[in-house]
């Protein structure tokens, strides 16, 4: 009876219950260990047989000593744990100080698996505990693990030259779940309707962003128009107060999947510029990426950044060489409609890579000897897009 041991930072992100479909189907056991903010765990996901949960309940916002008392209960729960259920024969773990727990309590676990979806400023800060936690993510790395990331920067741009680890690292991208009807291409002169529609979709979390487009429709308010589908809590709230006074940019309500692709009927390009993270933000490949290829949006996205390389390489968007509102509307309006015209025609070819097809199932189920698809050492954005291949 196999069992896999789950160590997450979130129970609500999409992509836990992503990695927990394909743990379910692998095993014959799932023990979810971790956080749940505000109980974001519902009622109905924990009836499952096969799925145990041990989660430390825990605010949006903690203090530093409310923190390392969270993190002792849940240290806690996984001995408890550990006891109960015995060996594990997989560990997953999705953020770099679970996969340290899981380093010191389940180092005899058959296999063990890094999920990195996303970089912690602790992680590429340059204090001395920085450094120190880099050192020991990188000593620790060494030892079995296997290094699963959603964009290949972090392996180019993270793993390889900070953590100086040249071991075998596997790409499985942030794609879209499910079955979805896509949008008809519309192939009209943009100019000619009067506005651009700029659509923003997703969790938004960035002031500069939401401070750039504001900006620009403030400048621009006779064609330029802003539409925000997502969750606003993390922006600031004089920037919120801003947007509610301009009557060319609508805030839609929360993001919801089953409605994103009527809602995103009437944008012209969507908004993929994330200026708030640092090197995350840099090598970052979003969700939205996927999402934008499949509706067949076009993106503006930031120079020098993971997606602008991709943007860049398929003829996908726009890429801003500065980001900011006079560059954005310099930009915009030089767009022509062949220009435009392109960008729609080259989502066509990738639309069908944009969707999950098991592959994370596939990387549980199969050993890692037995993996043919790696990231190669040197950058080539020709991977993205690539169904995974076990």
């Amino acid at each position: 009876m196999s069992k896999t041991f789950f160590l997450t930072s979130t129970v609500y992100h999409k992509k836990f219950r992503d990695r927990l479909d394909a743990a379910i189907e692998s095993s014959s056991i799932v023990v979810v260990i971790g956080f749940d903010r505000k109980d974001e765990l519902r009622t109905g996901e924990r009836r499952s047989t096969k799925v145990c949960y041990s989660l430390v309940s825990t605010p949006a916002k903690v203090s530093l000593l409310r923190r390392i008392h969270l993190l002792i209960l849940l240290i806690y729960r996984i001995i408890i744990a550990r006891l109960w259920y015995g060996r594990p024969d997989t560990v997953l773990a999705n953020s770099a100080d679970l996969m340290i727990l899981a380093s010191i309590f389940f180092h005899s676990a058959n296999r063990r698996v890094y999920d990195l979806a996303d970089i912690n400023p602790i992680q590429y800060g340059s204090s001395p505990f920085s450094r120190a936690f880099r050192q020991l993510e990188s000593s620790l790395l060494k030892r079995r693990w296997e290094i699963v990331v959603t964009s290949p920067w972090f392996y180019w741009e993270y793993i390889r030259p900070v953590l100086k680890l040249n071991s075998a690292c596997y790409l499985i991208e942030n794609k879209l779940i499910g079955r979805r009807k896509a949008l008809k291409p519309h192939y009209r002169l943009i100019k000619n309707r009067g506005k651009f529609v700029i659509g923003w979709s997703g969790l938004l979390r960035c002031n500069r962003s939401f401070e750039i487009l504001l900006d620009l429709c403030e400048s621009h308010n006779d064609n330029i128009e802003l539409i925000i589908i997502g969750d606003t809590t993390k922006i600031r709230l004089d920037l919120i107060n801003k947007a509610r006074l301009l009557c060319n940019v609508q805030i839609s309500g929360p993001y919801i999947e089953e409605e994103i692709g009527d809602r995103l009927a009437d944008i012209d390009l969507l908004w993929a510029c994330d200026l708030s993270d640092g090197i995350n933000s840099q090598c970052l490949l979003p969700n939205r990426l996927y999402q934008a290829v499949f509706y067949g949006k076009p993106l503006i996205s930031q120079a020098d950044s993971a997606i602008a390389k991709v943007v860049g390489h398929f003829g996908l968007g726009l890429i801003l060489q500065e980001c900011t509102a006079k560059s954005l509307a310099s930009q915009l309006l030089d767009i022509t409609q062949m220009q435009y015209d392109s960008w729609l025609s080259n989502c066509i070819p990738l639309r069908e890579k944009t969707l999950r097809g098991g592959e994370w199932k596939n990387f549980l189920t199969n050993s890692v000897n037995s993996i043919s698809r790696r990231i190669p050492h040197n950058e080539d954005v020709a991977v993205v897009f690539h169904a995974y291949e076990a």
